[in-house]
């Protein structure tokens, strides 16, 4: 049977795969525009496309925690909430901060669908992030939580796994500062854990946090702060 955590991840990968088609055909259609045409398509539709597939990630979100909370403690009754994406302001300021990309001799409305791309991977994990986090704070078990770093995760994902640990269903309803910081192109999830953590999550925690402390090792007592620790990461690794 293929790993939970495992379809999760690529459940994201799908939707995020479909939201970026969606915008690169839409391009596609606006390649022959005038710049200006261009620019007002994109603050028009633009958000309509991160909430449909933000919607849709929350709803896959949603149902991926009621298996999983079934899979660790058995079924219940409990009905995993799925929450509406809110991300009109976030890809306006996006269309607004790369719309000069659109103008000029060198104007090419794919350079500027490959930063809004971005944008939009980003609305969806987050999107699946926040509805784990939502449900953690709702369910009546009381479940923690955990940042699962994947394989190929940078040295700050690693780095941060590393310290956090499994959060209490307090800090995920106010967000625990550093576990909750995803960057652009971060493939982290947030996992429930009712307990014990599973057996999967609880040896990537264990192998972040052994990266992690022979990268501390490795540096004088005087220079651990966060940029040398991340540089040793990198150096030790082969991280980003």
């Amino acid at each position: 049977m293929p790993d939970a955590i495992a379809q999760y991840m690529a459940a994201q990968d799908t939707m995020s795969g479909q939201a970026k088609r969606t915008l690169t055909r839409l391009c596609g259609a606006l390649s022959d525009a005038p710049a200006d045409t261009q620019r007002d398509a994109l603050l028009d539709l633009l958000p309509g496309i991160a909430d449909t597939y933000g919607d849709a990630m929350s709803e896959v979100a949603a149902r991926w925690y009621e298996e999983y909370r079934a899979e660790q403690i058995g079924q219940d009754g409990y009905t995993a909430l799925s929450l509406p994406s809110q991300a009109s302001e976030q890809c306006t300021y996006a269309v607004r901060q790369g719309a000069g990309a659109l103008y000029g001799a060198d104007g090419d409305i794919q350079v500027l669908a490959n930063s809004l791309n971005v944008v939009l991977d980003y609305v969806v994990r987050e999107q699946a992030r926040k509805t784990v986090l939502g449900n953690v704070n709702a369910d009546p078990a009381h479940p923690g939580w955990a940042r699962y770093a994947e394989g190929n995760a940078c040295a700050w994902c690693v780095m941060v796994a590393s310290q956090g640990g499994v959060y209490s269903s307090k800090q995920a309803a106010v967000s625990s500062k550093a576990g909750s910081r995803y960057h652009p192109g971060c493939r982290c999830v947030a996992v429930p854990c009712w307990g014990e953590p599973s057996r999967r999550l609880r040896d990537r925690l264990g192998e972040c946090d052994s990266m992690y402390y022979k990268a501390l090792e490795g540096l004088p007592v005087g220079g651990r702060g966060t940029s040398q620790v991340l540089a040793k990461l990198r150096e030790m690794y082969g991280l980003k």
